[in-house]
């Protein structure tokens, strides 16, 4: 084995497991040119153009709320699911607890929302 193509093995065995330095442009290019790459119709490029545009109509709808997406998208589930707890809510709405808790103390700030001890559980926060 040639020291050039060593040399090329082991960058490529470094970066699988996230050792290596960045890729050189020419070595980028190339990877372009043997994977015939489209970015236009990658998911993951696909998915952030649909979110970008679907984030710029929420902001024109919602213009002069003071509410972020992820504010309404907690209003609409309560609105559909009626009094949660705030454990479920973040479930249904696919945020992690840290965002579920900072998205209530907002919309309790505003009135939004009321929060309650479990008549089962005092351990849980109910939210209406």
């Amino acid at each position: 084995m040639t020291t050039e193509k060593k040399s090329e093995k082991d960058a490529t065995q470094k970066r699988q497991r996230g050792k290596a330095p960045p890729l050189s442009r020419e070595q980028v290019l190339q990877q372009y040119a043997q994977t015939g790459y489209a970015l236009d119709l990658h998911p993951a490029h696909v998915i952030r153009k649909a979110h970008q545009r679907a984030t710029l109509r929420f902001q024109q709808v919602m213009a002069g709320e003071d509410l972020s997406p992820t504010q309404f998208a907690a209003l609409a589930t309560i609105l559909k699911h009626g009094e949660v707890s705030q454990n479920h809510l973040g479930r249904l709405t696919a945020m992690d607890p840290s965002t579920i808790s900072i998205v209530m103390r907002k919309l309790l700030k505003h009135g939004l929302i009321t929060r309650s001890a479990s008549d089962t559980d005092q351990r849980l926060s109910m939210i209406a």
